[in-house]
């Protein structure tokens, strides 16, 4: 509460726009999910930040627009900050590919006549990757404890209380972030085997179809990035798989589509999930940009390094308050926004993997 009643005296006295003056560089690249109404009801989520209410995300472009912002694709602000281009203006980007993107997006789009990214993980489309996030987050929510399986270990978390839940899911998310393909395959089909939760099945219903992603293509105001083929954090990847990901996720949106892809995302954007080679693979696919979630306002010298660029969340309880603080380079992130982002260098092979505490791991 605190925190709000901050937010709202610096904007209320204008303190933002002196910011956004100093800090707010030319622009910023604003990062979305899905896009829906809030869930109704009580009981424990994790994931609630990903969806952002539609007339929320309308007054977030009113905003925008009432601010004197352009409201412009990733491509396109790469473009103007390479370009040193005067006039401020913000990209909007949504990750991953749901189908709400091509249902509730594209007629708000249509509405203002503005223009967005959506990165798409090609293996949701293709109905061959799994979101396990969500899969994680129902396990979690739906029983007092979880357990999380990988070809060598079996990690126990207690989950009873909703603080356990919070904590738990928490630390089960970041471990997926270091996980391998076949250490996130073993994790999925446990989820299924223990919990009957299958990450696939989400997957197939939250996603759109590729007559759905040409569909915002020839829209006209949508342009459709990559974000690699099956989602997976490249810096746990050996130097093919991760090439793999990011160069196939490219071509087969180009054999879909007809249009090669110039803006990349990469999964999840953080630290412990981008390196340096990463950075260098991106750029070396042909794609011009590439977003990380470091959050804060694009600056001139992010032209200099145009495949880590950082991106603002937005989303769940945020609200026009949150977008002028943000937009100012004033942080008030959300918990999980890794405004701490910083690639490590990983040149020859996997990342070294984050550290899991558990309520209980033992060997398998």
């Amino acid at each position: 509460m605190l925190k709000r009643a901050l937010k709202q005296a610096i904007v209320a006295s204008g303190l933002d726009r002196a910011a956004r003056a100093v800090a707010g560089g030319p622009g910023a690249v604003l990062m979305f999910h899905q896009v829906g109404p809030a869930l109704a009801g009580g009981g424990w989520s994790a994931n609630e930040g990903l969806t952002t209410d539609p007339e929320v995300l309308a007054g977030f472009f009113d905003t925008l627009l009432g601010e004197g912002y352009q409201l412009v694709t990733a491509t396109d602000a790469a473009r103007r900050l390479r370009r040193g281009e005067g006039g401020r203006f913000a990209a909007l980007t949504f990750d991953d590919g749901y189908r709400d993107n091509h249902d509730l997006l594209l007629p708000i789009l249509e509405r203002y006549g503005a223009r967005a990214t959506v990165y798409v993980a090609t293996g949701f489309i293709d109905r061959t990757a799994p979101m396990w996030w969500f899969g994680v987050e129902r396990a979690v929510a739906e029983n007092d404890r979880v357990v999380i399986r990988t070809p060598n270990r079996v990690h126990e978390f207690a989950t009873a209380t909703a603080d356990e839940k919070t904590a738990r899911y928490e630390t089960i998310r970041r471990m997926f972030y270091g996980f391998a393909p076949a250490e996130t395959r073993a994790a999925v089909e446990g989820l299924k085997r223990d919990f009957g939760i299958d990450c696939h099945e989400i997957a197939d219903r939250l996603s759109m179809d590729w007559s759905d992603v040409r569909a915002l293509d020839r829209s006209g105001l949508v342009e459709i990035g990559g974000h690699t083929a099956s989602h997976g954090p490249l810096a746990a990847m050996t130097e093919a798989e991760a090439w793999g990901e990011i160069d196939g996720g490219r071509r087969r949106i180009a054999a879909m589509t007809g249009r090669a892809p110039l803006a990349f995302a990469y999964p999840y954007g953080i630290a412990a999930t981008v390196s340096e080679r990463d950075i260098g693979l991106a750029a070396k696919a042909g794609f011009e940009s590439a977003v990380t979630t470091e959050s804060r306002p694009l600056r001139s010298g992010d032209a200099e390094r145009p495949h880590a660029l950082p991106r603002i969340a937005l989303g769940g309880d945020d609200d026009w308050v949150t977008l002028r603080v943000r937009i100012a380079g004033l942080g008030f992130g959300r918990a999980g926004d890794a405004g701490w982002y910083a690639p490590h260098r990983n040149a020859e092979g996997p990342a070294s993997r984050p550290s899991a505490a558990t309520a209980g791991s033992t060997a398998a």
